[in-house]
């Protein structure tokens, strides 16, 4: 993998947020940087591209029924 390193200021305030929430997780301090960082690029990702929405169908050659989906899910007809 390339990674990079990136630096940046924060405010005494949000370092010791930062710094208590990692904590509380039981997380280093890259840890939490680096989780907060992919949460935000997800945050910012348009639903269109999020490969979720991109995939097709697959034919399993198995035909299925949705119809009692309610039923089976819930106890209760649709």
């Amino acid at each position: 993998m390339d990674e990079k390193v990136v630096q940046t200021e924060l405010s005494g305030t949000e370092y010791k947020q930062l710094r208590d929430a990692s904590h509380r997780k039981k997380m280093s301090l890259k840890e939490a940087v680096r989780e907060a960082v992919r949460e935000w690029i997800r945050l910012q990702t348009p639903i269109g591209e999020d490969i979720l929405f991109s995939l097709q169908p697959k034919d399993t050659g198995e035909s299925t029924d949705s119809s009692n989906i309610d039923k089976e899910l819930y106890g209760k007809e649709s």
